[in-house]
């Protein structure tokens, strides 16, 4: 990438970002597929966890 195509970039950010920012407020209201979510109807429980919170995972990850 060439410094013109750095700045011309640059520029495009700073743009959206201030555009981000000066549009004011907006209330963001959930979709209706979360609201449906199934932990929100009634009657649903989680599973009890039947361990002891321990996390098994690989012993090479640990190098």
């Amino acid at each position: 990438m060439t410094t013109e195509e750095s700045k011309h970039s640059m520029r495009h950010l700073m743009f959206l970002m201030a555009s981000l920012t000066t549009c004011g407020f907006r209330e963001l209201r959930p979709n209706s597929a979360v609201l449906e979510a199934p932990f929100q109807q009634p009657g649903f429980t989680f599973p009890v966890p039947c361990g002891k919170g321990i996390i098994c995972f690989p012993v090479g990850t640990l190098k």
